[in-house]
């Protein structure tokens, strides 16, 4: 994944985490996708704080972002696809 939509990514999710009250720390971004909708969808695998991976989808209607789900206990091998 390259470097700057790593970061475009890591900022939503902490933008939408914050607002959300999911995710307690700053996660590593391991893999990010997108998918084009009314918006976007961003589907991001997290490494958390503590060594274990999460899975989220992010959805950024032009500029109003949202976390709109997350997956736990996934593990460093679990694909990253659409939930």
């Amino acid at each position: 994944v390259a470097e700057v939509y790593q970061t475009q990514a890591l900022e939503r999710a902490t933008q939408a985490s914050g607002r959300n009250g999911m995710l307690t720390s700053r996660p590593t971004v391991v893999e990010a996708a997108s998918q084009v909708v009314a918006g976007t969808n961003y589907f991001v695998k997290l490494r958390l704080a503590s060594g274990e991976y999460a899975h989220a989808r992010i959805y950024d209607h032009f500029g109003s972002v949202t976390l709109t789900a997350v997956q736990v206990a996934k593990s460093e091998a679990d694909p990253l696809k659409y939930f």
